[in-house]
């Protein structure tokens, strides 16, 4: 079917609002974070910075330093929040449990599939599907009864609690993306290495891991950035600056009706920051990992 001139230039209009829907909000704060806080004061605010300033990052990365020089000067100290000097902390407390996360999503994910796909036991089908479908189930739904859990064990404000829950509703995702990807792969090999002699774990590791690969980095990554920006549980069950995550602070930053704007766009483009860096590096492994098993099952 001949595509017309006018379908093209439709679908063009088409791609172009939708790049502006997605891409504006991130220049917007990308363009605010560059700014000094007068200027996005003003009633229409530059949309290009015409001296760009890094100043608002300075100020993120040494609160104290910064607020310490103003004072020193007899510079006026409007109301900056000190909260802004818990995203690096944050940053770290969020990329320690997203690793852990991730390392338990591709021990247990692919581990569990296999052991589903093709181990068949009575009942494993209806396992491995209400398994999958706790993902789908609203945390707010549970979040009172995890609460009084995790203040049971002790475990509140704590990496471990946060681990513990993140892992509860990545390692379904992971289940699905690696059973699906399984399925697709033939038996011919796995039934050789059975009958020379190999036990089905060493079947899993030796043949089934290599071949799982691409499968493997979209469970890690996914697992990864799902577990980075999680809010709702990660808000209830830290306290302190010792376990807060970056979305905890962005949003508490964010809620704060004195603080300024150019803050927040640093905070925001700062936290940001990780996860799209990650994605662009290994989209190409994303998007093979997650279309893998549909393309050899064809």
């Amino acid at each position: 079917m001949k595509v017309t001139r006018g379908r093209k230039i439709a679908t063009y209009i088409c791609y172009v609002l939708i790049a502006l829907w997605v891409l504006g909000p991130i220049y917007w704060i990308l363009n605010t974070s560059l700014h000094i806080e007068p200027e996005m004061l003003s009633k229409f605010p530059p949309l290009v910075p015409s001296n760009p300033t890094l100043s608002n990052y300075s100020f993120i990365f040494n609160v104290e330093a910064v607020m310490r020089e103003r004072l020193e000067k007899g510079l006026a100290t409007f109301f900056l929040p000190t909260i802004a000097a818990s995203l690096p902390v944050a940053i770290r407390n969020s990329a320690i449990i997203g690793v852990v996360v991730m390392v338990l999503n591709l021990i247990f994910g692919p581990f569990a599939a296999y052991t589903f796909q093709r181990i068949r036991f009575r009942g494993s089908y209806s396992l491995f599907l209400s398994t999958v479908l706790t993902r789908l189930m609203p945390g707010i739904a549970i979040i009172l009864p995890l609460y009084a859990v995790m203040k049971m064990l002790n475990l509140l404000d704590t990496y471990l609690a946060v681990i513990i829950v993140h892992s509860m509703f990545t390692i379904p995702l992971s289940l699905w993306i690696s059973y699906s990807f399984l399925e697709g792969q033939p038996l011919e090999i796995e039934e050789a290495a059975l009958i020379d002699g190999y036990s089905r774990f060493e079947v899993y590791s030796k043949v089934v891991f290599p071949i799982m690969k691409g499968a493997m980095v979209a469970v890690g990554l996914f697992s990864f950035m799902l577990s980075y920006s999680e809010f709702l549980f990660a808000f209830l069950l830290t306290q302190t600056d010792a376990s807060r995550t970056v979305p905890v602070i962005v949003a508490a930053m964010g809620a704060n009706p004195v603080m300024p704007r150019t803050i927040m766009a640093s905070a925001g483009t700062i936290a940001m920051l990780l996860p799209v860096v990650v994605f662009i590096l290994m989209r190409r492994y994303i998007i093979r990992g997650l279309t893998a098993g549909v393309v050899v099952g064809r």
